[in-house]
């Protein structure tokens, strides 16, 4: 499959992190080739506010699910097959985030926390199963 051709009508795009900023801009740009979309955020509140804002509601599903939990994947994955099927596009955007400087030692030693203590969930591309790798953690620094 060519890189773009990933991005055709009727496919279907598994975005984490999807109510807000790039997540949502992706889904929008998925919306836009005619794909369905399988949003996936913690915030339902977003998440309701996101879908809305895409507009066509059949061919757009919402799922509140906390990224770092294996058995929430696990119950994402049953759910998303259910509804569509395969998955064409995954794109793993969900993050942890705060807000704080570069001389902010405390803010520092919370995020190189973070790094060194979280798990990372990784797929295989083609059913979606999960696996865990310690210490990894995807951040962002402002």
């Amino acid at each position: 499959m060519a890189p773009t051709a990933v991005f055709s009508a009727g496919n279907t795009a598994l975005i984490t992190g999807a109510a807000s900023g790039i997540g949502f801009a992706v889904a929008q740009l998925c919306k836009k080739h005619g794909m369905k979309l399988a949003l996936v955020d913690i915030n339902n509140t977003h998440l309701e506010n996101a879908k809305k804002e895409i507009g066509e509601q059949e061919n757009v599903e919402t799922y509140v699910v906390d990224v770092s939990k294996p058995d929430q994947w696990n119950s994402l994955k049953e759910k998303v097959n259910q509804k569509f099927g395969s998955v064409d596009l995954l794109m793993l955007n969900a993050g942890v985030g705060g807000q704080g400087t570069w001389g902010n030692a405390e803010y520092f030693h919370k995020v190189r926390h973070l790094m060194l203590t979280s798990q990372q969930v990784i797929f295989d591309r083609d059913t979606l199963n999960v696996s865990i790798s310690e210490n990894a953690v995807c951040t962002n620094l402002r």
